[in-house]
């Protein structure tokens, strides 16, 4: 898992193998702390992402989807999760933990 730059945007990579799929709802989900994303960043006070673009990478295929920024979840102006999505519908969630 690094950050790179596409486009001019900062970008994540992650692999399938790290993240819980539900495939009814298209999505994909995972704790930033199970991520080890960087506290200084992930955290509740940032209602806007400081990656915008995630790739996703599946090992066995090799197979990749970009996702980007869609919105940020709040309860009580604090950031709960933010939401990603592919161009091919599928979903990411990544929980504030």
């Amino acid at each position: 898992m690094y950050s790179q730059i596409l486009k001019g945007k900062i970008m994540l990579e992650l692999s399938t193998d790290i993240l819980y799929y539900t495939a009814d709802e298209k999505l994909f989900s995972q704790y930033s702390s199970d991520l080890n994303l960087s506290s200084e960043y992930w955290n509740s006070c940032y209602s806007i992402p400081h990656e915008k673009v995630i790739k996703i990478t599946n090992p066995e295929t090799g197979k990749s989807q970009v996702f980007e920024w869609v919105k940020t979840d709040f309860s009580d102006n604090e950031a709960m999760g933010w939401n990603y999505a592919s161009k091919q519908g599928i979903k990411l969630l990544i929980i504030n933990d």
